[in-house]
């Protein structure tokens, strides 16, 4: 099983905040180990804009309400950025 040993920061996507925050996804329990791990070595959690609106509206409309707010009221635990339009098309070329 892969660990984040000796890792100081990790990127996040949506996939991983969706699986945190919904116990009903199939990932539920290795996210939540994931996150168990990260908290336990102060890792520090990065992502985008872009990622925390396509969790939040899956978390919305696939599982619940109160999935997508514990979702959003856990956002400034995280170092999120804001790509500008030149970085974005640099990143999906």
């Amino acid at each position: 099983m892969i660990t984040l040993k000796g890792f100081k920061e990790v990127y996040c996507d949506a996939g991983f905040f969706i699986a945190l925050f919904s116990k009903k996804d199939t990932k539920h329990r290795r996210a939540l180990e994931l996150f168990k791990e990260i908290k336990k070595n102060k890792i520090t959690i990065h992502t985008c804009w872009y990622v925390i609106s396509e969790a939040m509206t899956v978390l919305l409309y696939q599982y619940g309400y109160s999935e997508s707010l514990a979702f959003n009221q856990s956002v400034d635990f995280y170092r999120i950025y804001c790509p500008t339009e030149s970085q974005h098309h640099q990143a999906i070329a």
